[in-house]
């Protein structure tokens, strides 16, 4: 939290964090304020940066992952904080790090995670059904196009193999697959312009050198330029009716005892969504319903029912 141009570090339970943050500033400024400060942080997978200075919110990480419910709360988050410029930090903690002065040499040890999987093949998932993890598209010639759907390992891991993960990308998807639900990521290989396009909520790192002479271009999370860019329609319209009547619920739930009703579709997978030992006021909770409901109409009218 950023506060007099000096800024305070506090531990929160960041995997719940948009939840935390759907109530508005105040909640959020007061919830935040009664948790410990911190000075070290041993794995930081979400955070916030909150400036009253700026009036800027920055926030990257939650559960569940979910493309369609991470986009519902950036609507709605860009709602409960009216005169605040609100933004996803595509770059994680480096990103809020930036912000307050400090580098990435400061805030991320120089291991990366996916080192452990640079030796990883890429594999299919093991059931059809399954969300897909990384969907690779690749350009081939004649201007036919191939999506392949990727499992594991992750796509900076993928993008670690450099070229040859051409050759190790599973049999592409028959045509009556497509077009697929909105992936975690996505890539995008045009060996004929020797450039790779990757979609996703995170910038991945230290692919530059593993593809010498290629043009790398990350996109954030338009993934629906996918099919802009293949010419073909490969990746199904967001569907947020759910993840909007989930947030709602979830937001109940946090002045309820017994959770009942939209979560129980997220829970079955990730459990419990509410921020553990977070605060909210019956009338805050009833502004961020506000929230969620404007957000779902500008959504509505912007792109129609359902989107």
């Amino acid at each position: 939290m950023v506060s007099g141009g000096t800024w305070t570090p506090y531990r929160v339970w960041t995997l719940y964090l948009p939840t935390g943050l759907l109530a508005g500033p105040a909640a959020a400024l007061r919830n935040i304020r009664a948790r410990p400060e911190r000075e070290v942080w041993l794995i930081c997978e979400g955070g916030a940066l909150i400036d009253l200075d700026q009036r800027r919110l920055l926030w990257y990480g939650a559960e569940p992952v979910h493309p369609e419910w991470l986009t519902a709360a950036k609507h709605v988050l860009a709602c409960a904080w009216p005169g605040w410029h609100v933004r996803w930090a595509c770059d994680g903690v480096r990103e809020l790090g930036d912000h307050i002065g400090l580098t990435g040499h400061d805030l991320v040890t120089a291991h990366a995670f996916t080192d452990h999987f640079a030796d990883d093949r890429p594999r299919a998932p093991d059931d059809p059904d399954d969300p897909v993890e990384c969907l690779v598209t690749v350009g081939r010639a004649g201007g036919a196009v191939t999506a392949h759907a990727v499992d594991w390992p992750a796509q900076d891991s993928l993008l670690a193999r450099g070229p040859e993960l051409l050759d190790e990308l599973p049999a592409a998807l028959p045509m009556g697959r497509l077009p697929v639900p909105v992936p975690l990521t996505a890539l995008h290989i045009d060996p004929a312009a020797r450039q790779v396009t990757a979609w996703g909520y995170e910038v991945p790192r230290g692919a530059d050198a593993r593809w010498p002479g290629w043009r790398l271009e990350f996109r954030g999370d338009r993934f629906a330029e996918q099919n802009a860019v293949c010419g073909a329609p490969i990746v199904a319209p967001l569907s947020l009716d759910w993840a909007y009547q989930t947030l709602r619920r979830c937001l109940v739930d946090a002045v309820e005892e017994v959770p009942t009703g939209y979560c129980a579709r997220m829970r079955a997978y990730y459990g419990d969504l509410r921020v553990p030992g977070w605060d909210y006021r019956p009338e805050e909770v009833t502004a961020a319903l506000t929230a969620v409901d404007a957000a779902a109409r500008s959504t509505a009218d912007a792109t129609g029912p359902g989107r």
